[in-house]
């Protein structure tokens, strides 16, 4: 029968929506009832496009046919979970060995079956999940972006469908299971069993007698796959974009998943993004600060925002435009850091008697005629530091 996929004409990505809509087109499309003239063609597409439903629709039965084939679906429907035992003594099945020693009512003497309710031919092992780390910059998650991606995954090889070679044949080692299960007495009446992998076909199940040149026997190959990445306004830094089943592949296991973390990596360093708030840094003079200044910001949105201050800014104050902050909501923060200059700035005595005016000032403390005076010599005024730095260069 051909590839159930080729069946509903769909690809290996379609869908539960994609399914449901491919079958009822083709069972519209082949209804016997719609072609009494070719009746005996169309009983056949019928039947194949409802068996290839009814195991594409069910997701267990879809991960198995992808793995397995058609032939893997028809053992898990049948419940064919117990081949031959072959060369073990005891079978691949672990029970049989409970079944000999007390047996072959009850298998597990504590009831139950001690390796798992699933045989090992039901369970899918997933492929290791692959991360990658994509920069992104501030205005990406203000206003979403979409990104293509290029990255290496490994794929199932296609000249030997991940067998490592051709003519392949049932491992006699393990009776086509891919572990076997080595058994030892270690006291009277004790068994030891443990279950390792085939060295006879690594697991794969199945022996070759042609290695594939395409892989070198490793039964897979690395392809550039492209994803397109959609940020979504409002993500944040760590966020992480997931595709699952699309990232890399192993022989009899499922595709594992593609994680996407975004990495906030902007070079504008006058934003910082604190949750669904920006935090903008105003440089300002000191005669900005004294005097007021108009402030204008260049926001991310691409908006001026003017405004004036009037008073006097202190250093490390900060001012809140509501509003202003991420495209989601959140408010933005001028946070205003007085740059002082990095000469003396000598003023002429008028100049300065003009700002103690007009500024309040601490008033000289005249002292007692009983006291001597002490003359002391100062050194250079040191600036630019916060209590915490004089602490710790100059105090501890």
């Amino acid at each position: 029968m051909p590839n159930y996929y080729d069946i509903l004409e769909i690809d290996k990505n379609a869908t539960e929506d994609d399914i449901k809509k491919a079958f009822r087109k083709g069972a519209l499309r082949w209804h016997p009832d719609k072609n009494k003239d070719n009746k005996e063609e169309a009983e056949r597409r019928f039947k194949e496009i409802s068996e290839a439903n009814n195991v594409l629709s069910d997701p267990e039965k879809r991960k198995i046919y992808d793995l397995q084939g058609e032939e893997g679906v028809k053992q898990h429907e049948a419940g064919a979970n117990n081949p031959n035992p072959g060369m073990n003594p005891f079978g691949n099945n672990p029970n049989n060995f409970f079944n000999m020693f007390f047996g072959g009512g009850g298998g597990n003497p504590f009831g139950g079956n001690p390796f798992g309710q699933h045989t090992r031919q039901n369970i899918i092992k997933k492929s290791e999940q692959k991360n990658v780390v994509i920069p992104v910059t501030l205005k990406d998650l203000y206003f979403g972006a979409k990104k293509k991606i290029t990255i290496p995954i490994r794929r199932l090889c296609v000249g030997c469908q991940g067998m490592g070679g051709k003519n392949a044949t049932t491992c006699v080692g393990c009776n086509g299971m891919g572990v076997v299960i080595i058994s030892k007495m270690i006291g009277p009446n004790m068994i030891q069993q443990v279950q390792t992998i085939c060295s006879s076909c690594n697991g794969r199940k199945k022996r070759v007698e042609t290695p594939c040149t395409t892989c070198n026997t490793t039964g897979t190959v690395i392809n550039d796959a492209e994803f397109v990445l959609k940020i979504d306004i409002g993500m944040d830094n760590n966020d992480k974009i997931s595709y699952p089943n699309m990232g890399n592949e192993n022989y009899e296991e499922e595709r594992g998943d593609v994680v996407f973390i975004l990495s906030l990596n902007d070079t504008d360093k006058r934003f910082t993004k604190v949750r669904n708030h920006l935090v903008y840094t105003q440089n300002i003079k000191i005669g900005d600060a004294i005097a007021g200044m108009k402030v204008h910001i260049d926001h991310i949105s691409g908006e001026a925002i003017i405004y004036e201050e009037t008073g006097i800014i202190p250093d490390k104050s900060f001012r809140i435009i509501r509003g202003k902050g991420m495209s989601n909501g959140g408010d933005l923060y001028i946070y205003y850091n007085i740059q002082y200059e990095d000469g003396e700035v000598i003023l002429t005595p008028n100049q300065k008697e003009l700002i103690k005016r007009i500024l309040p000032t601490t008033q000289y403390k005249q002292p007692i005629d009983t006291m001597a005076p002490n003359l002391v010599t100062i050194e250079k005024l040191n600036h630019n530091f916060s209590i915490e730095k004089i602490i710790y260069y100059f105090v501890i």
